[in-house]
């Protein structure tokens, strides 16, 4: 089965623990097109999963907020491989 792309982002942001990622940087680390990884950060941050930060360069930077409530990350992290979508 293959994983949705916000399960895709996730895995990568906590592959790399607290450090900011740029679209740029999630593209070339998972694979996925830019309008993909951007548009499952957008979903990401409407649920308080991502958030923006400063700048790197002229990209816009990003941290994942991995410890909000972990346990229910991790319940999303299932449902979201399982390619649900999700309203907030």
């Amino acid at each position: 089965m293959t994983k949705s792309p916000i399960a895709q982002v996730l895995d990568q942001a906590r592959t790399v623990g607290n450090v900011e990622q740029t679209v740029s940087m999630l593209c070339q680390a998972t694979k996925l097109d830019f309008e993909t990884v951007e548009c499952a950060i957008k979903q990401m941050t409407r649920l308080e999963l991502a958030y923006p930060t400063g700048k790197i360069g002229n990209m816009q930077a990003y941290k994942f907020n991995l410890e909000k409530g972990h346990q229910s990350l991790v319940g999303l992290t299932g449902q979201l491989q399982q390619g649900k979508q999700f309203q907030r």
